[in-house]
């Protein structure tokens, strides 16, 4: 499905633009003809018409010279994987980073727009849907620094135009190792038989990163503050979603949880980003689905042994 061009134009920095939501973001700005100024600690290979520069955000001098101006800023940039070993070091620098980016913007770009990138995990535990308003509580210094974020972010109101975007998961190729769903993907990949889960077979909201990305860019073009859940509205076990994949694969395997983990939920409430952005996921489960199964055997290609010449 083709996207229309945004309504006006907008110069949209994106930093954490070679991760695997920003580079999505990129594509989804691009897609609604928006000129977007990429952000990354290294050099790094974005689609034509993108203005490719690094930066550490971590120190400040090093993006000094980029001034900008912007009409709007994505912000992605942060240790992104819940289920590696955190540490304070890790959490004290999601925080840093935001502040830094966002004291830039503030002193080069006045009242530029600002989507700060978040997660579902800053919620308290609950089975039902959550929506914007529901009770925080935190669990672990990943999510902590994620609300710890949002605080820093909320500071700078009244200078910038801020919006925080609570992510929920974010599938695709190329997801990053760590999470439950693509440590799944690299098991099958590997051909494991059982494949061993390190956890319960918990159900989780589950959408396709580009509809993620299309509804940050959505924000990018909206003005007014508050937070948006970025979700999909459906509870999908992971249990269904690994015989989905392997009936695509045709492999037959096994897919065994860890004995005594209890399940749970995370599920989200998108209404608020449908009432006020007229955004729904677009792109069906089943193609999702597809796309993972054919990342999957593009892996499994890789890791099989070449025949000697």
């Amino acid at each position: 499905m083709s996207t229309p061009p945004a309504a006006r134009p907008l110069r949209v920095l994106v930093l954490g633009a070679s991760g695997f939501v920003g580079g999505a973001v990129v594509r989804a700005l691009l897609e609604r003809g928006h000129a977007v100024e990429a952000w990354s600690r290294r050099p790094r290979t974005f689609p034509a018409g993108v203005v490719a520069r690094t930066a550490d955000l971590l120190h400040p001098a090093s993006f000094a010279a980029h001034c900008g101006p912007w009409d709007a800023l994505v912000h992605l940039a942060a240790h992104a994987v819940p289920n590696v070993a955190w540490d304070e070091r890790m959490q004290r620098e999601n925080v840093e980073v935001t502040r830094h980016a966002l004291a830039h913007l503030a002193a080069t770009s006045p009242s530029a727009r600002c989507v700060l990138g978040s997660s579902a995990a800053v919620y308290a535990p609950s089975s039902a849907p959550r929506a914007e308003d529901a009770p925080l509580g935190p669990r672990g210094l990943y999510a902590a620094s994620k609300l710890e974020a949002e605080d820093v972010a909320r500071s700078f109101e009244g200078e910038l135009d801020v919006a925080v975007a609570r992510l929920f998961n974010q599938i695709g190729p190329e997801m990053p190792a760590g999470l439950a769903l693509s440590d799944l993907c690299a098991a099958l990949a590997r051909g494991d038989d059982p494949v061993r889960m390190r956890g319960a077979d918990s159900a989780r909201d589950y959408l396709d990163v580009r509809d993620g990305a299309r509804a940050l860019a959505l924000l990018c073009e909206a003005r007014g503050g508050g937070t948006w859940n970025v979700a999909s509205g459906v509870p999908r076990r992971l249990s269904a979603v690994a015989a989905e994949l392997t009936a695509r694969l045709g492999t037959g395997q096994r897919v065994e949880f860890a004995a005594g983990a209890a399940p749970d939920v995370v599920l989200g409430a998108p209404e608020k980003l449908a009432r006020a952005l007229d955004w729904r996921p677009r792109i069906p489960f089943e193609r999702t689905l597809d796309d993972l199964a054919g990342w999957i055997r593009r892996l499994s290609t890789q890791r099989a042994p070449h025949d000697p010449a």
